[in-house]
């Protein structure tokens, strides 16, 4: 469907970002085809080589729960993503319609510090995973 209100630099930027996008979540449907034909899930490198589990740990587990509807199987493994994911997404659509309306790339000091608060929460997040497990 076009888009009368952008202009053709804009309607290009929009087709990149489209196109990007398909193409994730394109591999998203594989990966997820693949884990319901197999049972298979990427192992997680940091914990094959610590034993510990990262703060990214169990997002895929917790996807997958999600699709299936069980939001408390998605919580026991990784509620960090599940509380910070909302907040992601709407994030990524802010940044999306920056870049396509304004070819916008650069950070803000607002959206550097939420960044960082973020990054260090999921380290955060992380730690006292692991503390609990010990």
């Amino acid at each position: 469907m076009p888009h009368p209100h952008l202009d053709n630099t804009q309607k290009t930027r929009l087709r990149i970002l489209h196109k990007n996008l398909v193409q994730i979540l394109l591999l998203g449907l594989l990966y997820t085809l693949w884990i319901f034909a197999t049972g298979i899930y990427i192992p997680c490198p940091f914990r094959l080589a610590t034993g510990f589990k990262c703060p990214g740990c169990g997002i895929s587990h917790a996807i997958i729960a999600l699709v299936h509807g069980n939001i408390s199987e998605a919580w026991t493994q990784n509620p960090f993503i599940l509380c910070i994911g909302p907040f992601l997404l709407a994030y990524a659509l802010y940044r999306a319609g920056k870049y396509v309306k304004d070819n916008d790339t650069h950070y803000r000091p607002w959206e550097i510090a939420l960044l960082t608060i973020l990054f260090l929460s999921a380290i955060s997040f992380g730690i006292l995973r692991n503390l609990a497990m010990h």
